[in-house]
C-alpha cells in the first residue's frame, strides 16, 4: 500500500508544470520533483538531494533565498514572491514562488515547502507592454508639447509680424529709436523661429529624403534666426541679405537635408572664427536660372589643400580636425543629390567663402504671389489673433468701397458666417492655418463649405509637405504669414 501511495506522489510530481521542492531547517534540500533537478542540469531529483541552493546554478542568490526561507520559518507565514534564479544552462528566468514552513506530524517547523511556476514569458510580456504603454505617453506628450511649442512661436510671431508694419508707418520717429524697435522686433523673431524651427524639424523627419518646394528666403530666415539665438551671448554677428524682389524664391530638395546643410555650413564657418568673435555674412540671389547661397566669414580660413578637395569632390571626412571639414560629407552629399553646385574661396588667416548653387525651381502655383479680388467680392479674414486681424484690416481698408469685408476672431463665428452666404463663388477665405478657437481649424472651415479654389491658407509651416499634399488636393494655395504685409493686394 505504501508502494502504491508513492507511485502517486511520483507520477504527481513528474507531472505537475511546475517545480516542487523542500528543504530542512538548514536549508538543505530533502527532495523535490524532476523538473525541479532538471533546472539545475541533474537527470534525477536524487542527486539535489543533500545539497543547498549555495551548491546549485543559482549560488548567486542564494543568500537571498536562505534569508526568506528563515523568515517564512520564523514566522510561519507562508509568502508569494518572484524570484530569478540561473538555470545550469546560463538562462535567467523568473518565478513565481509560493513558499510555506514544513511541519511534522507534531506540527513543529521542520523546513520549508515550495512551489514555483515559471513566469517568465508572461512577465517579459507585461514588462513590454508597460514599456509600449509608456512609450505612447511619451509620445502623445511630446506631440503635444510640439503642438504648445508652435503655438507659442506663433502666437509670439504673428504680432510681431503687424508691430513691424506699424513701424514702418509711424511718422516722425527718429531713426534711433527706429533701429532700435526693429533690432528688439528681430531679437524677438529670433526666439519665436528658435521654437518654431525645432517643432518643424520634428514635422521634417517624417517626410526625410522626400523632395520638395523650398521656400528660400524663409528657409534661410529660421535657419539663421536659430544660430542668433544659440549664439546670443557670443560676439558673432550673422547677417542674412536678400533682394526684396526675390522673396518668393523656391528650389527642390528634401527639407531635413537642406537644413542640415546651411546648419552645417553655418557650424563650419563658426569653429573658424577665434573665440567666438567674427562676423558670418549669409545671401542669396539668383543668376541664370540658378540660386547662389553664400556663406562668408572672417575666421582663419583653410588650406590649399582642404579647399582642392571640396572644390574637386574628392572624399571628405565629417569629423574635425584642424577647425575645417565639420559636415562637409553631408553638405557635398547634398549638393550632389540635389543637381546643386559647391565651390569655396579661402585665404588662411583672412576667412573662407563658401557658395552652394541650386537649379531655381519653378513657383509652385499653390503658393499666392498677391492677393487677386474682384469687386464686390466678400472678403472673409479669420484669425485667432487680434493684431494679425488688425493688420488685416489696414491692408484691405483702402479697398474697402469696393469690397464686403468680415473679420473674425473665433472660427464658429466664421462658419457659422459663411454657411448663410449663399453664392460661395464671391467668396474669399483668408485663413490661419492654426486656428484653435471653439472646436473647428482653418482646414476644417475649407474641407466642410466646399472652398475649394476660394481660399489663401495662412501659415508660417508653408515648407511643411502634409500641408503642400492637402493644397494640391483641394486647391487652396498658401500665403506665407510672414509677407502679409508685402504681398500686394489687386481689385480687378
Amino acid at each position: 500500500m505504501i508502494i502504491k501511495e508513492q507511485i502517486y506522489i511520483d507520477n504527481i510530481l513528474k507531472h505537475i508544470p511546475g517545480c516542487i521542492y523542500w528543504k530542512d531547517k538548514n536549508g538543505v534540500y530533502l527532495g523535490c520533483n524532476r523538473m525541479e533537478a532538471e533546472m539545475v542540469g541533474f537527470t534525477s531529483p536524487e542527486q539535489v538531494i543533500g545539497k543547498t541552493d549555495y551548491a546549485l546554478s543559482w549560488k548567486c542568490i542564494a543568500d537571498v533565498l536562505r534569508e526568506t526561507d528563515t523568515r517564512i520559518m520564523r514566522t510561519g507565514i507562508p509568502e508569494e514572491i518572484i524570484e530569478a534564479p540561473t538555470l545550469a544552462d546560463g538562462r535567467q528566468i523568473m518565478m513565481l514562488t509560493k513558499k510555506s514552513p514544513l511541519y511534522d506530524n507534531e506540527n513543529n517547523v521542520i523546513g520549508i515547502i515550495g512551489v514555483s511556476l515559471d513566469m517568465t514569458d508572461r512577465i517579459k510580456a507585461e514588462q513590454l507592454e508597460i514599456r509600449n504603454e509608456l512609450q505612447k505617453i511619451k509620445i502623445e506628450e511630446q506631440e503635444e508639447f510640439r503642438k504648445f511649442t508652435a503655438r507659442v512661436a506663433h502666437d509670439i510671431a504673428s504680432p510681431l509680424t503687424s508691430l513691424e508694419h506699424f513701424a514702418k508707418c509711424c511718422e516722425g520717429l527718429s531713426d534711433h529709436y527706429y533701429a532700435t524697435l526693429i533690432s528688439i522686433i528681430k531679437s524677438i523673431k529670433n526666439i519665436a523661429n528658435d521654437l518654431l524651427s525645432k517643432y518643424m524639424q520634428d514635422c521634417h523627419n517624417a517626410y526625410s529624403e522626400q523632395e520638395q518646394y523650398i521656400l528660400l528666403s524663409l528657409a534661410l530666415q529660421e535657419l539663421i534666426s536659430h544660430k542668433k539665438y544659440q549664439y546670443r551671448k557670443s560676439q558673432i554677428k550673422l547677417n542674412y541679405f536678400y533682394n526684396p524682389a526675390m522673396k518668393l524664391t523656391f528650389i527642390k530638395c528634401d527639407q531635413s537635408n537642406f537644413s542640415r546643410m546651411i546648419s552645417n555650413a553655418i557650424n563650419n564657418a563658426i569653429e573658424a572664427l577665434e573665440n567666438e568673435s567674427g562676423t558670418i555674412d549669409i545671401s542669396f540671389g539668383i543668376e541664370d536660372q540658378t540660386v547662389k547661397i553664400t556663406i562668408k566669414d572672417d575666421g582663419k580660413g583653410m588650406s590649399k589643400e582642404f579647399v582642392d578637395k571640396i572644390n574637386n569632390y574628392f572624399p571628405i571626412g565629417t569629423t574635425k580636425t584642424d577647425g575645417h571639414g565639420l559636415g562637409f560629407g553631408q553638405i557635398v552629399n547634398t549638393v550632389k543629390l540635389y543637381n546643386g553646385k559647391l565651390f569655396v574661396e579661402s585665404t588662411e588667416g583672412k576667412g573662407t567663402t563658401l557658395i552652394i548653387t541650386f537649379p531655381v525651381a519653378e513657383h509652385p502655383e499653390w503658393i499666392a504671389d498677391s492677393v487677386k479680388l474682384r469687386k464686390g467680392n466678400i472678403v472673409i479674414v479669420v484669425d485667432d489673433d487680434s493684431v494679425t486681424l488688425d493688420l488685416w484690416k489696414t491692408l484691405l481698408q483702402k479697398h474697402a468701397q469696393s469690397l464686403q469685408l468680415a473679420f473674425f476672431t473665433d472660427c464658429n463665428e466664421a462658419f457659422s458666417f459663411i454657411e448663410s452666404i449663399e453664392d460661395k463663388n464671391n467668396l474669399l477665405l483668408l485663413a490661419d492655418l492654426k486656428l484653435q478657437s471653439g472646436n473647428l481649424n482653418g482646414l476644417y472651415m475649407i474641407l466642410q463649405n466646399d472652398l475649394q479654389g476660394r481660399v489663401l491658407l495662412v501659415t508660417s509651416t508653408q515648407s511643411d509637405k502634409m500641408i503642400h499634399d492637402f493644397v494640391l488636393q483641394s486647391r487652396v494655395k498658401i500665403l506665407p504669414k510672414l509677407f502679409i504685409s508685402d504681398i500686394p493686394i489687386v481689385v480687378e
